[in-house]
């Protein structure tokens, strides 16, 4: 229990009154009647935060960690720092007094964060008083040295900013500290902060004592490179930490609304899962050597015993096709037992992240995981379960392009081992921690693997080989292996390969007669394929895609699965349920013994991995194909790829995509990959053109993008799209600005908006009917523009002739209600909700200009239309919240209140889109409360 020292400390440490939030956390621990029931979980926060302190006097003299321990309080600082004054005349008074000035900032909101720490982690007492000890060392120390304390006074800037802004976050925090449930994430997200700050001041106090001010030089210290890293740490633990509540805050009552789901801890709800390993399947039958790399692997995460006391990440870069992945795929097989859960990500690209962390969301049945909830909603569920767990897991990164794209999916106060794989060097040194340059095998380990992946034999319950050595082999034998495996220079990937290879053509018992082929066959190969020259492994691809040129239906499926995401790829892409539609390239596709035909040849030849359900592929393997193409060949699999992936997306329809957000988050990262390969292309000058399928498939995956919050991708994606399909002035094109226009106003980022949308207009009302329902979608979004623009008049015409165009068609709509899954009864639902949509904005615009009984009669007509139409609730607070505006405008405060209200039951747990509105509802309520004098229930809408 918590000690009577302890209650003074947290008294003595609260801020009555929070001048920015207006909260107090006495007002919490006062209100607040739930405790911390798990004596597990409580005792593990108090130990960790004890070897936190052990952590620090390891390093420090003995004789300065006591007078860190001793100081004691905030007041005693700011008092030992007044006596530290420079005499008038002295030249550094100046800095002097300004890093004071800093510091005295910075006291009130580490002393406010140091006051929640200690009440989430109630009832159970440590030790905090030695926080100021180490602020008062760390300026004692610096202050004899102008250049150390000038550097120091800019981190103390960035340092107090970063508290100063999780200050901000007070109400969130308290929010979620009144829920059992987040209690024990606040409390690690807490202790991770004061231990960087910690460890931030003790490398400080260290580096100034082993280089006193005679002898300190910035650029000489080796010390200061640990403060530097220590600095950024803690720069990163705080950012992370106002993140987490920035996100959690928001989802979390939404999560258990819409799972409806109990709010339960992690802490006590982990018996779901036994152990989950998700690891993809290697395309290698068989791994050797790199047992140093694994080695310092398992010495830098020091598993199974490595005390959990921060987040390791552990880096391997290299060139393509080494073999990190194999390696970091071996290092998790061999430790499964050590790991309840091995969380595989492939994170090329943003596609692939978002997926790849919903998959583990959805894997580990965490409560709130929903495929067709938000990517980022499933990504906060996977961090605070990896913050908090008492399970242990391992999380893979695989092949990272760039830092900068991935630091969203660190676990940042987390603490577990990662291991991250990337092909660059800078990339792999931003990671904070270790990273190791993998090389390519010695010729030895070369030998070895060579000789025993063409002796070993795929047929179940087959006899193996006997292993054979290199000194064991004849002569022309040891030198053609030897020749085979300089050439390709001891790559992994291609030493795989030439063995799949020599094994499909059935010369592992002459690899002279293969060797004395490869050597005549080269400068002819050579000389026609310029697209691959002059990597390691070009001969030995040129060779293989020459054999692969002469089986038509493997040509096809290699130039497919080499324009889409590398790992993973369904086998369902290539089993349309509308097989019909496609061209005579992908006949192969209409009979699935031919597909699996098919797909063996290409494994046997090492260039693919193969299941029953899956296929994937190396992306050096990708990159060669298509590079080796001839322009019409590169067309001709551009547009089998678009074809497959079109029928496999959803289109859009005229409703929205939630519904189909499964079957596109399996292809999303497809699409993407395709619309990737356009570029590159257009940007090496072998630009391709763009086929019908290619534009569906790009407003698919778009709209998509758009609806899931990744609106700067989507602008990306019909970027691509209209620089490949070309000013032509067609209907693709107008339907593509139409989406790049809508992404941009998404983005709010309306003159771009508008620029798209008018050209789509022109296009659109060239070539359509004037009563086409693309022209009334069309009027709609312009008037959705103005409105942006506060142009309340052209907004409500456009909003007019939008509703005009799309009542001529209500006739059109007949269909049996009793059977709501017809198409039919789809298409006109979703046809009055748009009319619904575009009634709501009207009175939004009337509303605008104080017409309120305009406002009123098109609010009632949008209603009438919302009940004919899809998600009521979702779209239907949308209505309410306007309501509650309206009676706002007009001062009937309780009325407005009352709509607001109603507003947060329909919008609660739905939708992205509905968060910020539950935001604005709080605030209006709170806002229409202080009018009615309500204060306390004023001050209540407020926090929430």
């Amino acid at each position: 229990m918590a000690t009577a020292e302890m209650k003074d400390e947290f008294n003595r440490l609260l801020i009555q009154k929070d001048s920015e939030s207006g909260v107090s956390v006495q007002n919490v621990l006062a209100e607040s009647t739930i405790g911390i029931d798990d004596d597990k979980f409580d005792t593990w926060c108090t130990e960790l935060w004890k070897s936190t302190l052990n952590s620090c006097k390891a390093r420090l003299a003995p004789k300065d960690f006591e007078i860190a321990r001793q100081f004691g309080s905030p007041e005693k600082l700011i008092e030992s720092l007044k006596q530290m004054q420079r005499p008038p005349n002295n030249t550094f008074e100046y800095g002097f007094q300004y890093l004071m000035y800093q510091v005295h900032h910075m006291e009130h909101s580490v002393r406010h964060q140091l006051a929640v720490f200690i009440f989430t982690i109630l009832p159970w007492c440590v030790e905090t008083g030695i926080v100021w000890g180490f602020m008062y060392l760390v300026i004692e120390l610096s202050s004899e040295q102008e250049a150390a304390s000038t550097k120091l006074l800019g981190m103390f800037l960035k340092v107090r900013h970063q508290m100063a802004v999780l200050k901000r976050n007070a109400s969130k925090i308290e929010n979620l500290a009144e829920t059992s449930q987040d209690r024990p994430e606040l409390s690690i997200m807490f202790i991770a902060i004061f231990e960087a700050l910690l460890f931030f001041w003790r490398d400080c106090v260290g580096c100034f004592r082993k280089s006193p001010p005679w002898r300190f030089r910035l650029q000489s210290t080796t010390g200061w490179t640990e403060i530097q890293k220590s600095y950024a740490e803690t720069l990163h633990q705080i950012q992370d930490a106002t993140e987490y509540l920035s996100v959690n805050a928001a989802i979390d009552a939404a999560s258990a609304a819409a799972a409806q789901l109990p709010a339960t801890r992690f802490w006590d709800d982990e018996a779901k899962f036994s152990t989950l390993h998700l690891l993809p399947e290697s395309r290698t039958s068989l791994f050797l050597g790199r047992d140093d790399i694994l080695s310092d692997i398992d010495s830098y995460l020091g598993l199974p015993s490595r005390p959990r006391d921060k987040l390791a990440v552990y880096a391997m870069c290299g060139i393509g096709g080494v073999g990190k992945t194999e390696i970091a795929r071996e290092y998790a097989h061999r430790n499964k037992g050590n790991f309840d859960a091995i969380l595989w990500v492939g994170s090329e690209s943003q596609e692939s992240l978002r997926t790849g962390f919903t998959r583990i969301a959805l894997e580990l049945g965490l409560p709130g995981a929903d495929l067709k909830a938000h990517p980022t909603h499933n990504l906060a569920l996977v961090h605070r379960w990896l913050r908090v767990t008492g399970r242990t897991w391992l999380l893979i990164l695989d092949n990272v392009e760039k830092y900068v794209d991935i630091t969203t999916y660190l676990p940042i106060g987390s603490r577990g081992p990662v291991i991250v794989t990337t092909r660059y060097i800078n990339q792999a040194k931003m990671f904070k921690g270790r990273h190791q340059t993998v090389g390519k095998l010695d010729s030895r380990t070369a030998e070895n693997l060579f000789l025993q992946l063409i002796t070993t034999t795929a047929v179940p319950g087959a006899t193996p080989a006997t292993r054979v050595t290199i000194g064991q082999l004849p002569g022309p034998e040891r030198e053609a292996v030897q020749f085979l495996l300089s050439d390709i220079e001891g790559l992994a990937l291609g030493i795989n390969q030439m063995a799949a290879m020599i094994k499909s053509q059935n010369h592992q018992n002459n690899i002279a007669k293969f060797t004395a082929r490869y050597k005549r066959d080269l400068p002819t190969v050579l000389q026609r394929q310029e697209g691959i020259k002059g990597h390691t492994l070009s001969t030995l691809w040129n060779i293989s895609f020459e054999t692969v040129r002469n089986h038509p239906p493997a040509f096809i499926l290699l130039g497919v699965l080499s324009c889409v995401q590398p790992d993973e790829i369904p086998k369902a892409l290539f089993q349309p349920p509308n097989v019909s539609t496609l061209g005579s390239d992908m006949a192969f596709c209409t009979d699935g013994l031919m597909l699996d035909e098919t797909a063996a040849f290409l494994k046997a030849l090492g260039l693919i991995g193969a299941n029953n359900h899956s296929f994937s592929l190396h992306r050096l393997v990708q990159v060669a194909f298509m590079m080796q193409l001839n322009s019409e060949e590169r067309q001709r699999i551009v547009d089998s790829a678009s074809s497959l992936l079109q029928l496999a997306s959803p289109n859009k329809g005229y409703g929205g995509l939630c519904d189909t957000w499964p079957q596109h988050q399996k292809y999303v990262q497809h699409g993407a990959a395709l619309a990737s390969w356009f570029e590159k292309l257009a940007t090496t000058g072998q630009k391709v053109a763009s086929s019908p399928a290619f534009v569906n498939l790009i407003l698919s995956c778009a709209w998509y993008l758009i609806e899931s919050g990744s609106e700067r991708e989507a602008c990306s994606l019909f970027e691509i799209a209209l620089d490949a399909h070309g000013p032509k002035f067609d209907l693709e094109e107008g339907d593509l600005l139409n989406g790049l226009g809508m992404a941009y106003f998404s983005l709010n980022e309306i003159h771009k908006s508008r620029n798209c949308l008018t050209r789509s207009q022109r296009i659109r009302k060239s070539l359509l009917k004037p009563n086409d329902l693309y022209l009334a979608t069309t009027f709609q979004n312009m008037g959705n523009v103005d409105y942006a623009e506060g142009s309340f008049q052209s907004a409500i015409l456009n909003f007019e002739k939008s509703i005009s165009i799309r009542e001529t068609h209500n006739g059109n709509f007949v269909a049996a209600m009793a059977n709501p899954n017809d198409e039919r009864t789809k298409a006109e639902k979703a046809h009055h909700t748009s009319i619904a949509a575009t009634y709501l904005s009207k009175a939004r615009a009337y509303l605008e200009t104080s017409n309120y009984e305009l406002a009123f009669s098109n609010l009632k007509l949008s209603l009438s239309f919302f009940e004919r139409g899809q998600c009521r609730d979702a779209l239907g607070c949308f209505s309410s919240y306007l309501y509650g505006n309206l009676y706002f405008r007009k001062q009937d405060y309780s009325t407005a209140i009352a709509n607001y209200r109603a507003a947060l039951k329909q919008a609660h747990g739905s939708t992205r889109e509905q968060l910020p509105l539950e935001v604005s509802c709080h605030y209006k309520i709170g806002t229409a409360q202080f009018r009615l004098h309500n204060f306390h229930a004023a001050m209540l809408g407020f926090i929430v």
